[in-house]
């Protein structure tokens, strides 16, 4: 899996993910470094592999720059990603 761009300057992101197949879920959690989770989705992964995120909270407030965990979990498999936001 891979996210770009890291940094992260707009208000969003690419997450690649290989070797899933099309329409399998895919569970994204966005954290903070205190591990507060600010965002949460599940997205069935679209032909190609490509998902977009948008950078904002829970409540649809853009994230403040910094660093963040990000936890996306394929079936039985967790990653821990980290992006890096500067606006």
């Amino acid at each position: 899996m891979e996210i770009y761009p890291n940094p992260a300057k707009s208000g969003t992101t690419t997450l690649q993910v290989l070797g899933a197949p099309t329409g399998s879920a895919v569970s994204v959690k966005i954290l903070t470094l205190n591990f507060r989770k600010v965002q949460q989705e599940t997205i069935s992964l679209p032909l190609g592999g490509k998902i977009s995120l948008a950078l904002k909270d829970q409540w649809g407030t853009p994230l403040s720059n910094g660093l963040y965990y990000l936890l996306v979990t394929l079936g039985t498999k967790t990653l821990t990603l980290k992006l890096l936001i500067l606006q």
